[in-house]
């Protein structure tokens, strides 16, 4: 975080989202998950190193990090803001970091253009407490693309398809404050 300086990323969040346009409001709010947090969610899904954990909407790619150096597994992240992204990156390349044995990668890309089919991810994590009733029935509609198996975890709302069975929720610390954590798994077809 050291390299953000005084251009903290809830400012950067900002700053995207007036470039971008009011469509993306919802979409580039920034917010943290704790790592204590994050933990927690991925022993609800039962989450196993190598498995491969996707996140929607990746922020600073601060879980990428934690994910594949702590848990051992590989991580893909899909962010909006432009300076997220390549920060990610200058600090993959710049830092010394001891190098993980699983890769890692930030994509900038809006994740509800992602090809799912071509994705081989495990566990996929929104937090999406910001969306709006379109962004969050789009993104109930892009994970419907999911096979089988395939486990979701969601921040403030359970994913409104029958085609995911909800395991379980429980209340959990962000850096906004309490949210309900829901973990779904895609049913079989």
């Amino acid at each position: 975080m050291k390299q953000y300086g005084l251009q903290n990323p809830f400012r950067l969040s900002a700053q995207a989202t007036r470039q971008l346009g009011s469509s993306y409001t919802d979409l580039t709010v920034y917010g943290e998950t704790p790592w204590i947090t994050l933990e927690r969610m991925l022993k609800a899904v039962d989450f196993k190193p190598g498995e491969h954990f996707v996140e929607l909407g990746a922020g600073t790619g601060r879980n990428l990090l934690w994910v594949a150096y702590y848990m051992q597994s590989p991580a893909t992240g899909f962010e909006l803001v432009p300076d997220f992204v390549s920060r990610f990156q200058e600090l993959l390349t710049s830092s010394r970091l001891p190098e993980s044995s699983q890769p890692m990668q930030l994509q900038q890309q809006n994740w509800f253009e992602a090809d799912f089919d071509a994705l081989a991810g495990d566990v996929f994590l929104l937090v999406g407490t910001c969306y709006d009733d379109h962004h969050r029935q789009k993104a109930s509609d892009c994970l419907q693309q999911l096979k089988p198996g395939q486990r979701v975890i969601t921040v403030s709302y359970a994913l409104p398809s029958q085609d995911f069975v909800l395991l379980s929720s429980f209340t959990a610390p962000f850096s906004w404050g309490k949210g309900t954590v829901y973990v779904h798994e895609r049913r079989a077809l």
